[in-house]
């Protein structure tokens, strides 16, 4: 899948409340991954609005894609890994610091690399109602000495 097929994939996705950010990752990951249809959200409507973070999704298999903890160790940088991951045709579920969010911490898909700069892509819930139409932009610069605020990352593999 190109980056603009990702980048539609992500737009016409919804998140459904307004702390359902990783259970939305997740299932914009399946979703690049044609695994689900695009009216899926089993996970958001599972989780409802719990600050759950990724861990729910770590060694689980959902809709034969197995989900994986990001090792600094054993995975190297997380930057490192992101662009591993996309270089394989594989996306990323990326937790970040979001200041003055509702929980402080939001979560991305990175979709593709263009110009030394990896592209992310986001839902946000505008009210908190299930509207979840807005689509939030974002760019990593692979060649920055300090990177943002990572704080956590979810890979696949696929069964």
């Amino acid at each position: 899948m190109t980056t603009q097929e990702a980048i539609k994939v992500v737009d016409a996705h919804h998140q459904k409340y307004e702390k359902s950010c990783s259970p939305s990752i997740i299932e914009i990951l399946l979703k690049l991954e044609c695994r689900v249809k695009p009216d899926y959200y089993g996970q958001q409507d599972a989780y409802k609005n719990q600050n759950i973070g990724l861990n729910f999704a770590r060694g689980k298999t959902i809709e034969k894609v197995m989900f994986h903890q990001h090792n600094t160790q054993t995975d190297g940088p997380f930057i490192t890994k992101i662009q591993d991951e996309l270089k394989a045709g594989r996306f990323v579920g990326i937790y970040t610091l979001n200041d003055g969010s509702t929980t402080d911490y939001h979560g991305w898909v990175a979709i593709g690399i263009q110009n030394d700069k990896i592209i992310l892509r986001s839902k946000y819930s505008e009210l908190g109602n299930g509207e979840g139409q807005k689509t939030a932009e974002h760019s990593l610069n692979i060649l920055e000495a300090v990177p943002p605020k990572m704080t956590d990352l979810v890979f696949y593999t696929l069964l």
